[in-house]
């Protein structure tokens, strides 16, 4: 018998499976439709919110003062001006760069004068009912401080005090009763005005002007330590300035 031949079957060869490279999502470069900026309308309460600085946000009290301040604003009369705060002026102060000149002082010719230098004020504040100044000598070795004039009950309406209205030749009120100007001793035991020493070079002389709610009833004799006791609780306004002898 004639053989058959058949053909040899092929070995399959291995094969390594194909991996598909990872691709990242492709991001698109403009937004989606619902999140376009032209479609977002963001909350206004938040935008109230947040444009609020931070301390007032966190301070109920600093919110409620600025509302209240603007609530004032609003309801102030068209034309009206915001009132300043109170100030004090000494021209020769101002003019001699802080110093007070001689001729307020017991140092040379200026001993011959000792009389008061001219003070003005301004802003004096709404209900103001009489003014007080207290001058006094804050380097002083023997009292701190050393008190060289008082005047209490001045009228609101006065503007400032001139030149000499205290001292050698003054004639402002020593003691006349209550109710009106009055001048208060000065740590020297005399009633006005008197100047540093010539001992005190270097020392800072204090003006201070206080706005009061009411008239002071201190007697015929006027003490800073008076003044001091009967205008507490009654200050509505307070200005300083301070000169070097």
């Amino acid at each position: 018998p004639t053989p058959i031949l058949r053909e040899p079957t092929p070995r399959l060869q291995p094969t390594t499976p194909t991996r598909t490279p990872h691709r990242r999502p492709r991001v698109p470069r403009n937004p989606p439709a619902a999140c376009h900026p032209s479609r977002y309308k963001p909350d206004p309460s938040l935008l109230l919110r947040y444009s609020q600085p931070r301390s007032n946000q966190n301070n109920p009290a600093n919110s409620s003062h600025e509302h209240q301040q603007q609530q004032r604003e609003a309801n102030r009369p068209a034309g009206e001006m915001a009132q300043e705060s109170l100030r004090l002026v000494c021209p020769p102060v101002s003019a001699h760069e802080g110093r007070l000149p001689r001729q307020y002082t017991l140092e040379g010719q200026g001993a011959k004068k000792d009389i008061s230098p001219p003070l003005e004020w301004y802003g004096v504040p709404d209900g103001t009912r009489s003014l007080a100044v207290v001058v006094q000598d804050v380097d002083a070795d023997e009292r701190v401080p050393w008190t060289h004039w008082v005047v209490v009950n001045i009228s609101p309406e006065e503007k400032g005090l001139p030149e000499g209205f205290s001292g050698a030749g003054g004639n402002a009120n020593a003691g006349g009763g209550d109710g009106g100007v009055q001048e208060g001793v000065n740590d020297w035991k005399q009633p006005g005005w008197r100047g540093p020493v010539p001992d005190s070079h270097g020392h800072r002389i204090q003006f201070r002007l206080y706005a009061l709610d009411d008239v002071l009833s201190l007697g015929n004799k006027v003490t800073v330590d008076k003044v001091m006791e009967a205008i507490e609780g009654h200050v509505l306004g307070e200005a300083e300035i301070t000169a070097v002898f």
